[in-house]
C-alpha cells in the first residue's frame, strides 16, 4: 500500500482505493518491523559470491542476452559436467537438466535428480545467471555431496529444511544483482488474504491487481503468483511460498552475522540440505562430516 499515492489519485482511482481499503478490512495501527542487511552486507556477500560462483557464470554465453530453456538446459549441463562431475567430459553427471512443456517455472527434482526449464520461458542475461546460482547453485549443490550417502535426507531435505533453502537461494540471488530486495512479498499478501480472511481466487487476484494497478507496478505474471496458495488442497500447500519471505529474512540475518566466518560458505553450501541455523541440524551435520554417522 506504500506504493500508492492516495493524495493524488484520480476521483476514479480515488473510488478504487476506498474500495480497496474496505476488500482489506481494518489494517493494524503499525506495521511489524521487518530486517534488512546492511548495503556493506550485501556488497561484500555479493563479492564473495561472485568469486564462488565464477566458475558456474563462465559458463554463460558472452554474445548472447536472451536464452530459452533449451539454452538454459544445455548451460547447466555444461557445468555440471565440466564443473560438478567426477570425471569431466563424459556422461557421469550427479544431476541432468531437462526441458518440459508442462512445467511453468524453473525447478530441481531431488529424487529424480533433474533441473526442470520450461520449454514456453526465455530468460534475459541477468535473470539466466539469477536461475543458475538459484537452482543449481543453491538448491542442487547443497544437495550434491551427498546423493551417494546412506542418510538420503542429507540431498533430498532433511524436515523444516526448506525455508533455509529457498533463503539462501534468494540471498544469493540478490547477491549477485547487488542490491538488497524483499522476497516473496506477493505470496505472503496472497496467502495472508486467501487463509486468514477468507478470500476466493477471484477476491485475491482483484486485490493483488488493484495494489498493483494503483502503485504503478504491472505484474505481468499475478494469475500464476494468486493461484500459487490455492494449489493443492488444505493450508500446507498454500504455506510453502512463505519460504521466500521468511528464509531470505532468516538467511540474511546469518549472513549478517558471520560475514568474516570463514566456514560461512562451508555452512550455507557444502553441508547438506538442512537449517544451519537449527542446533540439531547443526549437530546431526558436523557428526556426519566429523564422523562419518
Amino acid at each position: 500500500l506504500a506504493t500508492i499515492d492516495a493524495d493524488s489519485l484520480s476521483p476514479e482511482d480515488k473510488t478504487k482505493y476506498d474500495k480497496l481499503l474496505n476488500d482489506i478490512g481494518p489494517l493494524k495501527e503499525v506495521a511489524n518491523s521487518r530486517f534488512r542487511p546492511k548495503p556493506e552486507t550485501v556488497q561484500r556477500f555479493g563479492e564473495y559470491v561472485r568469486e564462488f560462483f565464477k566458475g558456474f557464470l563462465k559458463h554463460i554465453p558472452a554474445d548472447q542476452e536472451e536464452f530459452t530453456g533449451s539454452d538454459m538446459a544445455e548451460i547447466v549441463n555444461e557445468i555440471l559436467t565440466e564443473e560438478l562431475s567426477d570425471e569431466p567430459n563424459n556422461e557421469t553427471m550427479p544431476y541432468q537438466a531437462i526441458v518440459s512443456s508442462s512445467a511453468s517455472n524453473a525447478s530441481a527434482n531431488h529424487e529424480t535428480r533433474q533441473i526442470i526449464f520450461s520449454d514456453r520461458k526465455t530468460y534475459p542475461r541477468n535473470k539466466a545467471a539469477a536461475i543458475i546460482v538459484h537452482e543449481l547453485g543453491t538448491h542442487v549443490l547443497r544437495a550434491i555431496p551427498y546423493v551417494e550417502q546412506d542418510i538420503a535426507s542429507f540431498s533430498t531435505g532433511f524436515p523444516d529444511n526448506e525455508t533455509f533453502d529457498e533463503g539462501v537461494a534468494k540471498c544469493v540471488e540478490q547477491a549477485l544483482a547487488g542490491k538488497y530486495t524483499d522476497s516473496g512479498i506477493d505470496h505472503y499478501i496472497n496467502i495472508g488474504l486467501a487463509t486468514f480472511m477468507g478470500k476466493n481466487f477471484r477476491e485475491v487476484y482483484d486485490i493483488q491487481h488493484t495494489i498493483n494497478d494503483l502503485g504503478g507496478k504491472p505484474s505481468k505474471t499475478l494469475i500464476n503468483s494468486v493461484q500459487r496458495c490455492f494449489r493443492g488442497t488444505g493450508e500446507l500447500v498454500n504455506n510453502k511460498d512463505l519460504a521466500y519471505y521468511n528464509g531470505s529474512e532468516m538467511v540474511w540475518k546469518y549472513i549478517e552475522n558471520h560475514i568474516d566466518d570463514p566456514e560461512l560458505f562451508d555452512n550455507l553450501f557444502l553441508t547438506g540440505k538442512l537449517d544451519i541455523t537449527n542446533p540439531e541440524h547443526e549437530r546431526i551435520s558436523y557428526e556426519k562430516r566429523t564422523k562419518g554417522v
